[in-house]
């Protein structure tokens, strides 16, 4: 009767800037600016799935807090999904694997992003 949900890999591109949420996020709280970069904050992503085989639709997928900076709008991601239910998007990536997947990433352009992002925070206090 209850069985185990059925998930399948899949790519997804993500559809808006996760740089953007922590930005809104840190700027909402008052805590410890590298917070963010823990596994235990999520940010929810709207993303476009892209099935092998099957036809694309929009969800969201939550990534890690540590793995946000990765996050601009058009990054492929891996991920999973339920086929019976798109509302079911499980994040199954690494940051080494996005790197190496999309190469318009450049290790100056986000790190440059984090020590804005954190020399902002520092300066709040």
């Amino acid at each position: 009767m209850f069985g185990k949900k059925q998930e399948i890999a899949a790519t997804a591109v993500t559809l808006e800037c996760g740089r953007d949420k922590a930005i809104e996020d840190i700027g909402k709280y008052k805590r410890d600016p590298t917070s963010f970069n823990s596994k235990h904050v999520t940010y929810e992503l709207r993303v476009r799935v892209e099935p092998a085989g099957d036809v694309p639709f929009e969800s969201k997928v939550k990534v890690p807090g540590n793995e946000v900076y990765l996050m601009s709008q058009g990054v492929r991601l891996e991920i999973k999904y339920d086929p019976k239910n798109h509302g079911s998007v499980t994040y199954d990536d690494d940051p080494k694997s996005i790197r190496v997947r999309n190469p318009q990433l450049h290790e100056s352009e986000w790190q440059s992003w984090l020590n804005q992002l954190l020399a902002q925070e520092m300066n709040r206090r």
